[in-house]
Formats: C-alpha cells, structure tokens, sequence
C-alpha cells in the first residue's frame, strides 16, 4: 500500500501509538521531541498485514485505500448502516 502522509493530534500518545502499531500494523521510524516537552512527532509507516480496524482511541475514523481493484465488502462493514455525516 502506498500511504503519503497524514497528521494528528492525539490526547494520549501511548494508547494511539498501540492502536496504529500494535492493532493496525504500522510501525515507528522516527520520533522527535520538541524543546521544553511540548510535543512530541512520532512518524508512522505501513509495514505488511495491516489490520482491517478503521477507529483510532481518539475516536478517528481512519480510512485506508487500495491501489487496483476493489475488496469485495466484508463483516462487520458489510451489514452496518452508513453513519455520521462529512
């Protein structure tokens, strides 16, 4: 897959570090702390078998796409109503 480049901010680093390496799939390349604390860049990238989760703990709807052809729908998506609104 190829993935460019995304940001967000997150309230707790630890437990959305967990969803998009532990439960996603990707992994950390690089991590910068800013002076005096006052955040902290984590850069992600995609590594092989991610996961099929869309929503991060900070409740993101995160929505991957596959170059070529389309997936055929899949549970739970399959049978869930469409929700929200963009």
């Amino acid at each position: 897959m190829k993935y460019l480049h995304t940001m967000i901010r997150v309230q707790n680093l630890e437990s959305a570090l967990d969803f998009f390496i532990n439960k996603l799939g990707m992994m950390e390349v690089r991590r910068r702390e800013a002076p005096e604390g006052r955040f902290t860049l984590v850069f992600l990238a995609t590594g092989p078998g991610e996961s099929t989760i869309i929503r991060s703990p900070d409740q993101i709807s995160v929505e991957l796409l596959q170059e070529g052809d389309p997936l055929p729908p899949q549970e739970p998506w399959l049978s869930m109503p469409s929700q929200g609104e963009w």
